[in-house]
């Protein structure tokens, strides 16, 4: 196979779809010395891994993992929530904020949260980043 592709796409007219590198493309294109060109490219990364998840692209949510009810402690540390945000399938993120209630409401993640200031009322921008470690870890969050 030619141009490190894992598989060579045939020469199509509307859609390409491709693996190179461990990255799959889709696109319109055609195969071009053994490789791919691809032109105007249909799905961002994101977009691909959400459908191949068998999720719809419509159900993401952004999810703030510095939660907005505690925007100012996160400045007072020198942080900006907005700078930590992810995008997450609509189950995920209701999941996470404790959905079902009961003991998933109580280890939700703004309660933990309001936890982690309760104990540590002014807490400098490390700590608050290793606390985040720990919980995107904890709900598997990347």
């Amino acid at each position: 196979t030619g141009g490190g592709l894992a598989a060579e796409a045939p020469s199509v007219g509307t859609s390409t779809i491709a693996v190179a590198g461990g990255v799959i493309l889709i696109g319109h294109g055609a195969t071009v010395g053994g490789g791919i060109l691809v032109r105007n490219l249909t799905a961002d990364v994101n977009q691909l891994l959400t459908l191949m998840a068998g999720q719809s692209s419509e159900r993401i949510e952004r999810h703030h993992l510095l939660p907005r009810q505690f925007r100012d402690k996160f400045e007072r540390a020198g942080l900006d929530i907005e700078d930590y945000t992810v995008d997450l399938s609509f189950d995920l993120h209701k999941d996470i904020h404790g959905r079902g209630g009961g003991e998933a409401w109580i280890n939700s993640w703004n309660r933990q949260w309001t936890r982690f200031f309760q104990a540590n009322p002014y807490p400098s921008a490390s700590e608050i980043l290793r606390q985040l470690t720990s919980m995107k870890l904890e709900f598997g969050i990347p």
